[in-house]
């Protein structure tokens, strides 16, 4: 371990940090010694994890030991105005003997989130790489742990690895968790989890507007409603018949029979006045201002003097439910579970200001159930006009969600990704004030990336991945034999991205049939991502098995951009020398929640120039996806790679502006395929020949 002092605290480092990550770190304690947001963008292979526990657990280290000489001299002058800015700062708690007279303090806990597990994984990983690793005596464990050391310390030692975790939350300084279990209220509430005067960090923040928007939206069909009638029906049941024995097995009800015949005609208005909402087949889509949902939940005697009682009663029948053993209850209230969901988002405020936000930045949009097949086939003509609802209640603006986050107390949020660019209209989207920003550069050389526009593949067809064009004969056997062309000069892994998987399958299928395929598979063995959990892990480890096999020549892997092994995944070194990207992912362009975001967004720039257009967002839509995509291969200072974007579409002037920073200034067009060819097969020499010199360099 290493360390330097940054902005006067002590940061312990595993090696000599680079200048880029002592300016990420910087950034971050001006965050957290200043309480202000920050928006930080540092490259994927930059140490960015790394450096952002490290300088964070550094600063909370000193706010302990600064705690510690307070209590130790608490008659010394400074001592008395830290204990004030204590009680300001990091909030007061009285002991259980309020004749005791003590006075506890409680820090700030540092909660990390991302979006997904194998993200958290990793991030534990780097933890354990820290100053910061101790033992934890209440598991008697030796490091730090994750879900996986808890499950196996606890078949040890004989306890529940769930209450465990809830337990050493109280006591932890930083704990991760999934960005869903920040935003869910029922999560929170299930976890306990308190950000009052705690420290929040979105790691991978690029999804964070999505997940936003997300969280504050809802969906209800026909057939949910049908559900909360069946469900509400059942234990009317159930309560009249006086032999039934679930009522039992579930416990005293704390329901009234009123309360249910109450909520069982609700739920029938509220079935009649979604039926009755008419879908004009001459449009392009039936959608209401957000102001419309209060229209529908008005018709079923739902308002803002009786949400809360409804919520209530909602929330005792599915509890009762809950406890149901047996019977006809499987579903343990499902379909009252998301009308409970629906009105917590759309009553999340009442106040006057709040409701003119709704009309402006969310929509209603309805449209018909998906017909369903029967065991004879489809339903008959007649039994598809009868079709149920679909009542989505979208919102397009992901500061909804921000700011149910900033409103609970906390001290400051940090935002932080390897693609955030451009930030001042992800800030603006998220409504965050954030006075500390930073887009740092990469920490590799230009010799060790090679990023190259193949824009026409041997037989000079042109490689335009368009809806239009991807149908098309000729230019997926021109895509094909480029792959084939290519992958003959890149030695190790080679990753191949996608802009959809029933495009990966049209290619796969394509090249099956002339041969392309079997041709690929003799000089590097193929794998395609797999859509369900454990086959993909399965897959992975075969991967990871055949590059290191002395005998393989390589390996590939096909998935998709948005896709598993787009994000989070490390493929350094041998395991990814080079990517290619298939086309561009955009968002589907007749998707009506597509259109009305960009219709929305319209609306936002017209009125405040730091909003990005539709059509901007549309574009940066997929050129992030792409750029995390690309962020698999350079994983570390010495790591090489190329990057080749199979698509003449990335030659535009939009597409390469919303590149990687890092990336913007190295990329090329191919002038010719046999020039392209000459080109990263000598790269790739100097770049093996520039890493074994430095290497040998290093234990000289």
């Amino acid at each position: 371990m290493t360390t330097c002092t940054i902005r006067g605290i002590p940061v312990s480092f595993p090696f000599e940090p680079y200048p880029l990550q002592k300016a990420y770190m910087e950034k971050v304690i001006d965050c957290l010694q200043n309480e202000t947001n920050g928006v930080l963008e540092s490259p994927t292979g930059t140490g960015k994890t790394l450096s952002l526990l490290c300088s964070s657990l550094a600063w909370l280290s000193m706010k302990k030991a600064q705690l510690r000489l307070t209590m130790q001299n608490p008659e010394m002058e400074e001592a008395s105005e830290f204990m004030k800015s204590l009680n300001n700062d990091l909030g007061k708690k009285l002991g259980n003997n309020s004749n005791s007279g003590q006075t506890f303090f409680h820090l700030p806990t540092i909660i990390y989130a991302s979006r997904t597990h194998s993200q958290l994984t990793q991030a534990m990983q780097e933890l354990k790489r820290t100053a910061e690793a101790k033992d934890s005596p209440a598991i008697k464990s030796a490091n730090i742990v994750d879900i996986e050391d808890l499950i196996t310390l606890g078949m040890t030692h004989k306890f529940c690895p769930y209450f465990m975790a809830r337990e050493l939350k109280h006591e932890s300084d930083i704990i991760f968790m999934p960005y869903n279990y920040l935003l869910d209220p029922k999560a929170k509430r299930a976890l306990g989890i308190q950000l009052s005067n705690n420290i929040i960090i979105l790691d991978e923040a690029h999804n964070v507007e999505k997940v936003c928007e997300d969280s504050a939206s809802m969906q209800l069909t026909s057939a949910d409603i049908t559900l909360c009638i069946e469900e509400v029906t059942e234990i009317m049941k159930a309560m009249s018949n006086s032999v039934s024995s679930f009522m039992d097995d579930a416990g005293p009800k704390d329901f009234s029979e009123k309360e249910l015949c109450d909520m069982k005609e609700i739920v029938l208005n509220l079935e009649k006045a979604v039926d009755e909402i008419e879908i004009k087949k001459n449009l392009e889509m039936t959608t209401f201002d957000g102001s419309y949902i209060f229209e529908i939940l008005g018709k079923a005697g739902i308002n803002e003097a009786n949400y809360v009682l409804i919520i209530n009663t909602i929330e005792k029948i599915v509890q009762f439910l809950s406890a149901v053993k047996e019977g006809p209850f499987q579903r343990r209230g499902n379909g009252l579970q998301l009308l409970q969901d629906l009105l917590q988002v759309a009553f999340v405020s009442v106040s006057t200001d709040f409701r003119e936000k709704i009309k402006r930045c969310y929509k209603v949009h309805v449209s018909e159930e998906e017909a369903k097949k029967t065991t004879d086939g489809w339903l008959s003509k007649a039994a598809s006009k009868k079709r149920g609802r679909v009542v989505s209640y979208w919102c397009f603006s992901p500061g909804f969600g921000m700011n149910m986050l900033l409103r609970q107390g906390i001290k400051c949020i940090i935002l932080t990704s390897g693609t955030l660019a451009p930030l001042q209209p992800l800030i603006s989207e998220l409504e965050l004030k954030a006075d500390v920003q930073l887009e740092n550069p990469h920490i590799v050389t230009k010799n060790q990336v090679c990023v190259k526009i193949v824009g026409k593949g041997p037989d000079n067809e042109p490689l335009n991945c368009t809806y239009r064009n991807r149908h098309n004969p000729k230019y997926l056997s021109s895509l094909g034999r480029t792959i084939l062309n290519f992958m003959r000069m890149i030695p190790g892994g080679l990753l191949i991205f996608f802009p959809s998987y029933p495009t990966l399958r049209q290619c796969q299928d394509h090249w099956q049939q002339e041969g392309t395929w079997s041709s690929m598979n003799a000089l590097k063995t193929i794998f395609i991502e797999p859509r369900d959990k454990n086959s993909f892990n399965n897959v992975m480890n075969e991967y990871y098995a055949t590059i290191d096999n002395p005998n393989s020549k390589g390996a590939i892997f096909m998935g998709v951009c948005r896709g598993k092994v787009s994000e989070g995944l490390d493929f350094a070194d041998m395991n990814g020398r080079a990517v290619m990207i298939i086309g561009l992912p955009y968002p589907p362009f007749k998707d009506p929640k597509v259109i009305l975001k960009q219709r929305y967004l319209d609306i936002c720039h017209a009125k405040d120039k730091q909003f990005l257009r539709g059509e901007d967002w549309y574009s940066l839509e997929a050129t992030r996806a792409v750029n995390q995509a690309v962020g698999r291969v350079i994983r570390h200072k010495d790591d090489y790679g190329a990057i080749i974007l199979l698509d003449n579409r990335f030659n535009a002037t939009l597409i390469k502006s919303q590149m990687s920073k890092w990336l913007r200034n190295r990329i090329e067009l191919v002038s010719n395929f046999g020039a392209g060819m000459r080109d990263l097969k000598l790269f790739f020499n100097n770049a093996e020949k520039m890493v074994s010199k430095r290497i040998l360099t290093l234990y000289s």
